[in-house]
């Protein structure tokens, strides 16, 4: 089997199996739901967002509401390896 049989058996197997991939994942295949970030997102969008008094006292000497939070989740960036976990999830810190 000389060399462009080889690639093009190789390229018609990528093709079927990106269709196939695509036929399982649907849209989560192209973009990136799945990613530890985005799912934090999502919860955040999903879930009633509370802040800690903490947060609620930043928010006001940065005269920002909550509400103006919530609406700059999409184009927020999470850093995971910062993130810290509490009992209660709905607090990221």
């Amino acid at each position: 089997m000389d060399l462009k049989r080889r690639l093009q058996l190789y390229l018609i197997g990528l093709i079927i199996g990106g269709f196939v991939a695509y036929f399982f994942y649907g849209d989560r295949l192209t973009n990136a739901a799945w990613t530890p970030e985005e799912k934090i997102k999502q919860r955040m969008r999903s879930t009633l967002l509370k802040s800690t008094p903490e947060a609620e006292q930043q928010l006001a000497a940065w005269s920002i509401q909550l509400s103006d939070v919530r609406a700059s989740i999409a184009e927020a960036s999470v850093h995971v390896r910062d993130t810290k976990r509490a009992g209660d999830s709905l607090y990221y810190t």
